[in-house]
């Protein structure tokens, strides 16, 4: 995805300047990755959703849900009507009311606009401060969990630590269930 959410003239105040376009991309790339989703700016998407048997409720992998364009079931395209779900825009959930969503892998399309107007400013100096620290140290991070090795860039490992203490945790789209 091309880096539409800042560019480095909108980080050119933070400590650490001037950032040249790549470091920014790929900042801004690795933000997206360790969050789960584009942030900013808003955009329409087609959301391909897992369910199980008994879902009644559908989780958008969106911390900002500005409208729900239509819903379809995922095997034949049929429409839901509004009439059958509920919307919670402060929490990305769809319910279904009386009854359930149809269970399986894609089974529910959910067309959306999301995202913010402009990237939000808290997240700016934790851009820089990654950028920053990526120029010190490009060493490569690796995980080892039983019998699988994921292997992270400095910046997304960076992001990852930063996640317990900053706001980007409010912003962070967490591995939910019903989210493929």
């Amino acid at each position: 995805m091309p880096n539409d959410l800042v560019t480095a003239s909108g980080l050119a105040h933070l400590p650490g300047s001037p950032f040249s376009d790549a470091q920014v991309d790929g900042a801004v790339a690795a933000l997206r990755r360790c969050l789960g989703w584009h942030i900013a700016p808003v955009r329409s998407e087609t959301f391909l959703l897992d369910t199980l048997p008994m879902d009644d409720v559908l989780r958008l992998p969106t911390r900002k849900l500005a409208t729900v364009v239509q819903i379809r079931r995922g095997s034949d395209d049929s429409v839901y009507a509004a009439s059958t779900y509920e919307i919670s825009f402060s929490r990305a959930r769809i319910r279904r009311k009386g009854t359930y969503w149809p269970a399986g892998y894609a089974a529910v399309e959910v067309d959306v606009t999301h995202g913010f107007t402009t990237c939000p400013l808290e997240l700016l100096a934790p851009l820089g401060q990654v950028i920053v620290a990526t120029r010190r140290d490009r060493s490569i991070k690796s995980v080892h969990v039983v019998d699988s090795e994921t292997t992270y860039g400095l910046a997304a490992a960076l992001f990852e630590s930063l996640l317990d203490e900053s706001v980007l945790a409010s912003y962070r789209v967490d591995n939910l269930p019903g989210i493929a």
